[in-house]
């Protein structure tokens, strides 16, 4: 497909290589070693990124797409990003692109148009030294691009957009005087606090709130108040802004905040993120935080990178006043995207991972707790109460718990909360996760042998989204030889949330008078006819349902007790007993036991037929009803 370069090289092209060259002697530095990546490539070896840096013109790096015969059926969209790690520092003046070197008559899709260029001293902090627009009139001509001046040990290339949605290059240079830098990297900003310019919305004096910048947990920021005589007389209310500039850009991952290590004394428990990619430029918001009252580090991970100078955190909800040890920021990631601030909400929403509805889950452990601090307590959402184990004299390790999610799921990851009190007894050091879908026979899913006892909400991502409906949990060691846990969380992904909706869909639509209930299952409709159909009860105005006909299909076990007439109803997420004529009701709940109801109607027998209140039986079930009076529909949906 390509002609040997050597054959077609003539002096005007050969001066077209030169022809937009910085006019300063520039060396183009050689490939000695170089961590290279790319967001989208297609074959790593005939079209990889690496062959835009191998010093060959006739080989080429190309983005990824999919063919079926001559017709694209797919590709990766710009942008793609290019990281260059160079292990050392060198003086970069100028970044040349050299396209695919196609021969006469073949196509120069991919060719750049538009790209940006990015320069980090450390390899993690990076921020904006030039950009390019190209108009390559011939597939042969190449273009130098001048860039900020300077000794860099990174440069991340965007190419923002290129001919026919494609992505190309014969060879990527970067030229400069030669200079090699190997000492140590330079301290960077983000570690480099004094650099920062930060403001305070709400402070006791105006040097306090550096304290909040310090490096020291000890200390800490304090919102404004008066006191006489030890009394507090006022509190400055919440929202309470917290604003810092960098002196450059930088790249983040995610914020941290350390609340006040002395007394729970405000500690906030909601705040919302914003950032900006210039000092003036307007702060967008990019994340809502929820935080728990625990004393452990709290961190706001951000499913991509931000290329920001200026970011600011409002505290909307706090104890009273506002306080925090330690504010800091967590910096790139290597092989994480890129994303805009304007565009990161939909980003995050988009890739985010969300937690899993536990009201119906169960949990059991054959192991004895302490004080009665029982395995119940783990899926309660609270972080007060714990489970704790006896003592390894009366329950030896390992230590173990199965979660019945009652239903298969797609998880991706979990949360561990450990006990929230500072002697950090039973906080975990080494466990197993294992999943099943049977309760019978477990697989191995992740195992942590390093974790040091803290009092930080632990967050595990799984390599692997895991189907399971059972999660044992086996805790080999943990401090004070015993093992405790506040609270599990399970987590999935807006993809995994949204097919499991899909395939759990269920809506069921009858209507008074009408012995005919429209289904919809998943993706499956179809009507299924009742013995016969409901109607209201006039003195209640509450609507009675046949028993067997919706339950059934809803795929509850019902049971009927002629002697007494006693109706009992057996789902996943509970169980109902009621009885003919008989208004009180009782509801098992996974969690919380037997409750007992008092019903506005009580279920009774007509025309030989049993009838019972839909709505309770149904909300009961975990299902919503809502009633259109126009058309005397009943709609009930999960």
């Amino acid at each position: 497909m390509k002609k040997n370069l050597s054959l077609i090289l003539s002096l005007s092209f050969i001066l077209s290589l030169f022809a937009l060259v910085p006019s300063f002697a520039d060396e183009v530095y050689k490939n000695d070693g170089w961590e290279i990546k790319v967001s989208s490539e297609m074959n790593s070896t005939s079209a990889g990124i690496k062959n835009a840096f191998d010093g060959n013109y006739e080989t080429m790096w190309h983005s990824k797409y999919t063919a079926e015969g001559s017709e694209i059926t797919g590709k990766d969209e710009p942008p793609y990003i290019i990281d260059v790690d160079f292990k050392k520092g060198l003086e970069i003046a100028a970044i040349k692109y050299v396209p695919r070197q196609a021969s006469s008559g073949e196509s120069s899709a991919g060719n750049w148009e538009e790209a940006d260029f990015y320069a980090s001293g450390d390899g993690v902090n990076y921020k904006k030294i030039g950009s390019a627009t190209y108009n390559i009139s011939s597939e042969r001509e190449s273009v130098a691009t001048n860039v900020e001046k300077g000794i860099y040990k990174a440069i991340r290339i965007s190419v923002n957009k290129g001919k026919s949605g494609f992505g190309t290059a014969g060879e990527i240079e970067f030229l400069g005087s030669g200079v090699i830098v190997n000492e140590e990297v330079p301290k960077t900003i983000l570690t480099d606090k004094a650099s920062w310019k930060t403001e305070v919305s709400s402070v006791v004096s105006e040097e306090h709130y550096k304290t909040a910048f310090d490096g020291d947990k000890n200390t800490y920021w304090h919102s404004k108040y008066t006191a006489e005589n030890g009394v507090v007389t006022w509190k400055e209310p919440a929202p309470y802004f917290i604003t810092i500039t960098f002196p450059e850009n930088v790249l983040i991952s995610g914020f941290t905040y350390l609340p006040r290590q002395d007394s729970a004394s405000g500690r906030f428990s909601k705040a919302e993120l914003y950032a900006s990619e210039t000092e003036d430029g307007e702060l967008l918001k990019i994340k809502d935080w929820s935080l728990d009252s625990s004393a452990g580090l709290k961190t706001a991970e951000f499913m991509s990178n931000l290329y920001i100078r200026k970011f600011q955190i409002k505290i909307t909800e706090s104890s009273g006043v506002g306080t925090a040890a330690e504010f800091d920021f967590l910096p790139g990631k290597e092989d994480a995207k890129t994303v805009t601030v304007s565009d990161y909400a939909k980003y995050e929403e988009e890739h985010m991972l969300y937690p899993i509805d536990k009201t119906a889950f169960t949990v059991t452990s054959d192991d004895p707790d302490w004080g009665g601090y029982e395995i119940g307590n783990i899926l309660d959402t609270s972080l007060q109460t714990f489970w704790q184990t006896e003592g390894a004299s009366v329950a030896p390790p390992p230590w173990e718990f199965v979660i019945d999610m009652k239903e298969v799921k797609n998880i991706s990851a979990f949360s561990y909360a450990p006990r929230n009190t500072n002697d950090l007894h039973g906080a975990w050091k080494e466990y197993e996760v294992e999943g099943s879908l049977d309760g019978e026979t477990y697989e191995l899913i992740h195992t942590e042998y390093e974790w040091t006892p803290s009092l930080e909400i632990r967050n595990v991502a799984f390599e692997t989204p895991v189907k399971a409906r059972f999660i044992k949990f086996i805790v080999v060691d943990a401090n004070a030889s015993r093992a405790a846990c506040a609270d599990i969380t399970f987590y999935q992904t807006k993809a995994e949330r949204d097919e499991e909706l899909l395939n759990n869909k269920e809506k069921y639509v009858l209507k008074i008078g009408d012995n005919r209930i429209k289904v919809v299952k998943g993706e499956e409709s179809y009507e299924k006819e009742m013995d016969v159909a409901p109607f209201i009860d006039a003195a209640s105005s509450s609507t009675l349902i046949p028993l067997r006909g919706l339950l059934t299909e809803m795929g509850a076990e019902i049971i009927w007790k002629g002697e007494t007439e006693e109706i009992l109803i057996s789902a996943s997420s509970g169980k109902i007993e009621m009885q003919i004529q008989n208004n009180l009701v009782y509801v098992e709940n996974p969690r919380y036991g037997m409750v007992r109801y008092t019903l506005p109607v009580v279920p009774k027998i007509k025309n030989s037929r049993t009838f019972i209140p839909l709505r309770f039986v149904s909300e009961h079930l975990g299902y919503k009803v809502s009633w259109n009076g126009e058309t005397q529909e009943i709609t009930i949906e999960k």
